[in-house]
């Protein structure tokens, strides 16, 4: 009788027996599961994941047989009839093609889809899957009164937070075995230095800030130092409330390096909402700790650039997230949690005993606030992470907290100690209601400074204003350029700015999210709290004015209403200024958030797609929830924008078709446009499609350098 294959190499000429395969993901699935108990578990799923390969069906497929073999379910009826364990059965059943709605024992059919209509497959040469038993010769399943969960896997919430967990260790357990036996060595993974070494880099960094000759840096460092001092802090939930200037990045690297090592955690994850501050923070850190030891892990990231070893490195670790530190967004982190892809739930298990920065907590996605901040929770009692809330504008979210199912009883705990003292120090400028004022009226007021920036609510407005404005040293930043377009004019005004040369800029909010600018005086239009605040970050920046000379002027267009998408985010923030205090002020922010989250919204604004309901639901739709979940509720379709830099990447992409090697290449000169708009392009002839949602900008008169492509767009981004 012939022994069992997993794989065949490529060049066909070595094979791997089915038995070590199941071995070798067993041992990976073990080693990943123990942080949460769950070893024995994970080794089970990883013993049977692949059985349906002894089937004769399978063996002739890898001696060239072009025939399609389900090699999957089998697994997932033995794990039934071993362990009765349907939790188990699904990592199986969805190990290639993901994670799947269980369905109903009673109406499930085979052919839906659903776990419980897989398990309802029938077995031998005339049924649905081929005769796999001769696993049995090669493979001994972990014995079932050997197979237990964590015991806190009871409540609806749990359970669905630990199959993706237990599924990611199975998933990553097997690419990596298989990897290894494709490159016929073990798998290149895990080559960092340790959180001790990185917490050496870091030492001669806090050591500098000891001695501050200024009071602004006596400041920060009395915050830095009681950063440090909170590190040895018992893991849970915080939060971190530093105004603008404080210093939070990095004092709160050294409050994550430190408490890492005290409680003997594994990695630092920075979850940050925008794109467009990733690249900074993770210089910042690679500058501290070396770039090979920092993963920035976003849609845009390019690891393809060039084959330097550091760059093969960050390749991989992207899929699995091994590195020490990982710099990611909101987008990537949460909807890994809830997808059903394996693609993105393999680096899960390795989020298990992190430290987790929320920064800029106050953007956290309200549309599903409620499943996001229940996998903060889950993360936090169940997988050992502490979780820190970071913002100069605390989002009031004790309230949701609070109560089950998530942390109640948890106390959420403030890092920085009198918040209310550092506001009124790091206060840097002042703010003025304008009122109401027309297009021709705001050019006029922004005409007589000659260095402004002024924010508004769409990109629309913000092109019209620019069509008034334009001159010299006047810059429009909206989503409309491409990353690429964008930086060039923020190099361009950083330096008219420190040449003290005019400089007017009209942007979108994206210049609030973290962009290092200092201009003298800011006009905004009148958004929600948090937005108004996160403007007044881009006055006086650097502190080289009096507060009295940096003004922050709020204003309402007279011939537009806010967009629909931040008009309860307004009226909240109309609300709390009408009481009178200061606008910046702790409790004009709580005041605000308090009313947006808890009076203006409500549960069912807080999880717009009624994801926790659907988790406690009998037919556990797990793929329905992973299809569906998305923190940005809006298709994005992606315009590649042709220019001399990419002219012979887009040709090889018109070769060779879509792959990530050269998306990531291209993310530079790409535009994110809401499907409609993209619709309307592409219903012009302005396009050519390469894929489904990709396509490059044929008509380049479409592309202006100086204000984006140009679209009716309408958005607030």
């Amino acid at each position: 009788m012939s022994i069992p294959l997993a794989h065949v190499s490529e060049d066909h000429l070595r094979a791997q027996p089915l038995k070590d395969h199941a071995a070798g993901t067993a041992g990976f699935a073990l080693a990943f599961a123990k942080p949460i108990g769950a070893e024995i578990a994970a080794q089970a799923v990883g013993m049977l994941h692949d059985i349906g390969k002894a089937s004769d069906a399978f063996q002739k497929r890898l001696k060239g047989a072009i025939i399609r073999v389900d090699h999957s379910t089998a697994g997932a009826i033995e794990a039934i009839r071993l362990y009765h364990d349907p939790l188990l059965a699904a990592c199986i059943a969805g190990h290639h093609a993901g994670l799947p709605d269980f369905g109903t024992r009673q109406t499930a059919l085979y052919g839906d889809g659903t776990l419980y209509g897989r398990l309802k497959a029938e077995i031998g040469a005339e049924g649905d899957i081929e005769r796999y038993d001769g696993y049995r010769d090669v493979i001994t399943p972990i014995p079932p009164t050997a197979v237990r969960h964590p015991n806190w896997v009871r409540d609806p919430y749990s359970v669905f937070s630990y199959i993706h967990f237990l599924y990611s260790c199975l998933v990553d357990a097997d690419f990596l075995d298989t990897e290894a036996f494709m490159k016929s060595s073990p798998a290149d993974r895990g080559q960092y230095e340790d959180l001790k070494t990185l917490e050496r880099k870091l030492d001669p960094f806090l050591e500098n800030k000891q001695n501050p000759t200024s009071e602004l840096n006596r400041k920060r460092t009395e915050i830095l130092n009681s950063l440090i001092a909170a590190s040895a802090y018992a893991p849970g939930l915080y939060t971190l409330t530093v105004p603008t200037g404080g210093g939070k990045t990095l004092s709160s690297m050294a409050f994550a390096l430190k408490h890492a090592l005290r409680h003997g955690m594994e990695r630092i994850i920075y979850v940050i909402p925008y794109q467009s501050i990733i690249e900074q923070t993770a210089k910042v850190f690679s500058d501290i700790f070396g770039e090979e030891n920092v993963l920035a892990h976003y849609s845009n990231a390019d690891f393809y650039s060039d084959d330097s070893e550091i760059s093969n490195r960050k390749k991989l670790s992207a899929e699995n997230w091994d590195a020490p530190i990982i710099v990611t967004t909101s987008v990537q982190f949460f909807e890994s949690f809830f997808s059903h892809k394996s693609s993105k739930c393999r680096k899960l298990h390795n989020v298990a005993q992190s430290v987790l920065i929320f920064d800029e907590a106050q953007a956290l996605p309200t549309d599903v606030l409620r499943p996001c901040l229940l996998t903060i929770s889950e993360l936090v009692k169940h997988y050992g992470c502490t979780a820190v809330l970071c913002t100069a504008t605390q989002p009031a979210l004790n309230r949701i907290f609070n109560d089950p199912p998530f942390l109640p009883g948890v106390p959420v705990e403030e890092l920085c100690p009198d918040t209310e003292a550092l506001y009124e120090f790091f206060r840097r400028v002042r703010y003025r209601q304008e009122g109401n004022l027309s297009a021709d009226a705001l050019a006029e007021r922004l005409l007589r400074e000659e260095q402004v920036l002024c924010i508004l609510n769409t990109k629309k407005s913000a092109a019209e204003l620019f069509d008034i404005l334009t001159g010299e040293g006047t810059y429009c930043l909206t989503t409309g350029l491409t990353p690429r377009g964008r930086r060039r004019q923020l190099d361009e005004i950083r330096a008219r700015l420190a040449e003290e040369l005019p400089c007017r800029v009209i942007s979108t909010s994206l210049i609030e999210a973290g962009v290092d600018v200092d201009f003298p005086s800011v006009w905004r239009e009148m958004a929600g709290l948090d937005s108004v605040i996160q403007a007044g970050g881009r006055c006086n920046r650097e502190n080289r004015r009096a507060a009295e000379d940096s003004v922050v002027h709020i204003f309402s267009r007279e011939d537009s209403a806010p967009p629909r998408y931040i008009r309860k985010n307004v009226s909240a923030a109309q609300i709390a200024l009408a009481a009178g205090g200061d606008l910046d002020s702790p409790d004009t922010v709580r005041d605000y958030f308090n009313r947006l989250l808890y009076v203006l919204k409500d549960d069912t604004a807080l999880d717009r797609g009624d994801f926790m309901k659907k988790m406690t639901l009998q037919s556990f739709p797990l793929k329905e929830i992973g299809e569906s979940f998305k923190v940005i509720d809006e298709d994005q379709c992606a315009v590649l924008v042709p220019c001399p830099e990419n002219r012979e990447t887009i040709d090889e992409l018109r070769r060779c078709g879509v792959n990530r090697r050269l998306l990531r290449k291209l993310g530079a000169d790409t535009v994110s446009l809401r499907r409609s708009d993209y619709l309307a392009l592409r219903g012009a002839g302005c396009l050519e499609e390469i894929a489904g949602n990709l396509s490059i900008l044929a008509k380049a008169d479409l592309y202006d350098p100086r204000v984006g492509l140009k679209t009716e767009a309408d958005l607030i981004f």
